[in-house]
């Protein structure tokens, strides 16, 4: 959640005007898109989420889909897990990633593969 709170302030102060955010978390969408009281964990990062999301002066929409159909954001998620820095720009990306936009952009599909 709080690289989604650093995410999203960080899109607010590039200017960014429409935002679409995918995830494979329908709980997490769930809970940034209601208007419910919110008071599990991480309640402070969720309530700072939903204030950047309510502001007029941009549109945000949600997305769901599976880790699998979106391999760079799942490589994305997976690098920031290992990564010593909070925030990194990719100005250039890596190989392995690379080779991810490609197939993307050539078609290839995976399936599902359920756990």
């Amino acid at each position: 959640m709080k690289a989604m709170e650093t995410g999203l302030d960080l899109a607010k102060r590039m200017g960014i005007r429409h935002l679409m955010i995918q995830m494979d978390s329908l709980s997490c969408i769930y809970s940034l898109q209601s208007s419910e009281p919110y008071g599990k964990e991480c309640v402070h990062i969720v309530h700072q989420c939903r204030d950047l999301i309510k502001n007029n002066n941009w549109e945000v929409t949600f997305f769901h889909c599976y880790r699998e159909g979106n391999r760079a954001a799942d490589w994305l998620a997976n690098q920031g897990v290992v990564q010593d820095t909070r925030v990194q720009m990719i100005q250039v990306p890596p190989l392995e990633l690379s080779c991810i936009l490609h197939e993307d952009l050539d078609g290839v599909s995976w399936p599902l593969v359920s756990s």
